[in-house]
C-alpha cells in the first residue's frame, strides 16, 4: 500500500519532541505556535553542524533508493511509476528502461507527427519550406513541443533523460539560420539515434551534422583558410575538456584535418554533408601525439574521432558530468560513479 502523506509526516520527528527541543533551547513554546513564519536570519555557514548518520537529521527516515532512481531518471513520475519499479525491483526497472526499444510508443510519435509535423522532415523538406513560407524558426517551436511530449508522456523515461543530456553536451544554439531548422534533424539523427548507444558513432554524426557544420562554421574550413572553432569546441565540449591535455598546436592540427567537412546542395533544396577533396589539406599532421599520414582525405577526420573518443580525458570529462547531472547525494558517492564510468568506457564496455 502507498504511503500516505499523514502516515509520511508520522515517522518524522514528533510534536512532544519539537517542544522538548524548544524549551531546551530558551524558546517560548506558546510563542512559536501561535507566530507567523518569518524570514530567519542566515547564520555563519561555519556555525552549521550536521549530527548523526544522515547529513540532515539523524531522525529523518531512510532515503529510498527507488524514489532517488526515479527522480534522476524520470522527467518526474506518479504513483502508478513508483509501483511498477517496487515490482520490478531496482535492477529490474533500470534494465527495462535500458531496454527502451521494447516499450511501444507508436501511438505517442504518431500524435507527435500530427501536431508537430516539421520533427519528422528531411533536410530537403526544411529548407524547401523556409523559403517558401519564411518561417525560419517554425521547425525549432514544434521540436521544443514535440521534446516536451515526450519528456512529459514517453515510457522511455531514462532515454529521453540522457537525449537531454547530450542535446545539451552537443549544443547547438538554435537561433540563427540554417542551425534554427536543420537542428531538427540532428536531433533525430545525432541525438536521438545515439542516446543510449555508441559514444563514438554520436561524435561522428555530430561532426557530419548540417547544423553542427554551420553553428561552429566548419562549413568555411578550407586548407586556404583554416576555421579552428569546430576542431577548439570538438575537443573542449565534446570530448578532452577544457584541461584535457591539448594544446593551441592541437587545435591548428585538427583544423588541419576537417578542412573540406562542408555542406552543399542547399541552392537546390537537397542539403547534404559533402566532403570536398579540393579544399582539404592533404599534409600530414600531428594530434595529441598520433601522426596522420600525408595524403589522407576524409579519413583524417575520422581519425581524430577516433583519437578523441578513446582518449582517457574523455572518459573522465563526460565521466564527470553524467554524476553532475544526476546530482549524487555525497563526494564520495559521485567520485565512485565517476571512476566507475571512466573504468568502463576505457574497457570498451560503454560502446
Amino acid at each position: 500500500m502507498a504511503t500516505t502523506r499523514r502516515q509520511f509526516f508520522s515517522y518524522s520527528t514528533s510534536r512532544p519532541e519539537i517542544d522538548r527541543s524548544l524549551s531546551q533551547n530558551g524558546i517560548p513554546i506558546d510563542r512559536v505556535r501561535n507566530s507567523r513564519p518569518t524570514a530567519l536570519k542566515q547564520p555563519p555557514i561555519d556555525s552549521i553542524k550536521h549530527v548523526g548518520a544522515h547529513p540532515d537529521d539523524i531522525s529523518l527516515p531512510a532515503v529510498d533508493p527507488l524514489v532517488v532512481l526515479l527522480n534522476r531518471c524520470c522527467f518526474g513520475f506518479k504513483e502508478a511509476e513508483y509501483q511498477r519499479a517496487l515490482a520490478l525491483d531496482y535492477t529490474g526497472w533500470l534494465q527495462e528502461q535500458l531496454n527502451y526499444a521494447s516499450f511501444d510508443v507508436s501511438a505517442l510519435e504518431s500524435s507527435i507527427a500530427n501536431l508537430y509535423p516539421r520533427v519528422t522532415w528531411t533536410a530537403a523538406q526544411l529548407i524547401a519550406d523556409v523559403k517558401a513560407t519564411g518561417m525560419n524558426g517554425q521547425a525549432a517551436k514544434e521540436l521544443i513541443g514535440a521534446t516536451m511530449e515526450r519528456q512529459l508522456k514517453s515510457p522511455r523515461q531514462l532515454y529521453e533523460t540522457m537525449v537531454e543530456f547530450w542535446t545539451n553536451h552537443f549544443n547547438i544554439a538554435a537561433a540563427s539560420t540554417p542551425e534554427v531548422y536543420y537542428k531538427v534533424v540532428d536531433d533525430r539523427d545525432v541525438i536521438r539515434a545515439n542516446a543510449l548507444g555508441s559514444f563514438p558513432a554520436m561524435l561522428k554524426a555530430s561532426a557530419r551534422s548540417l547544423a553542427m557544420l554551420y553553428y561552429l562554421d566548419n562549413v568555411t574550413n578550407t586548407k586556404s583558410g583554416p576555421n579552428e572553432n569546430y576542431a577548439r569546441e570538438l575537443m573542449e565540449l565534446h570530448t578532452l575538456g577544457v584541461e584535457g591535455g591539448f594544446s593551441e598546436t592541437d587545435v591548428k592540427e585538427v583544423a588541419r584535418c576537417f578542412t573540406g567537412w562542408t555542406v552543399t546542395g542547399s541552392s537546390s533544396n537537397n542539403p547534404v554533408f559533402t566532403f570536398s577533396s579540393s579544399q582539404h589539406d592533404t599534409a600530414a599532421k600531428n594530434v595529441l601525439g598520433n601522426t596522420i599520414a600525408a595524403g589522407g582525405g576524409i579519413s583524417d577526420g575520422d581519425r581524430v574521432l577516433d583519437i578523441l573518443a578513446a582518449h582517457p580525458s574523455t572518459a573522465r570529462y563526460i565521466g564527470e558530468k553524467l554524476p553532475d547531472k544526476n546530482k549524487f547525494p555525497s563526494h564520495y558517492a559521485r567520485a565512485s560513479a565517476v571512476q566507475m564510468a571512466n573504468t568502463r568506457w576505457l574497457s570498451g564496455r560503454d560502446g
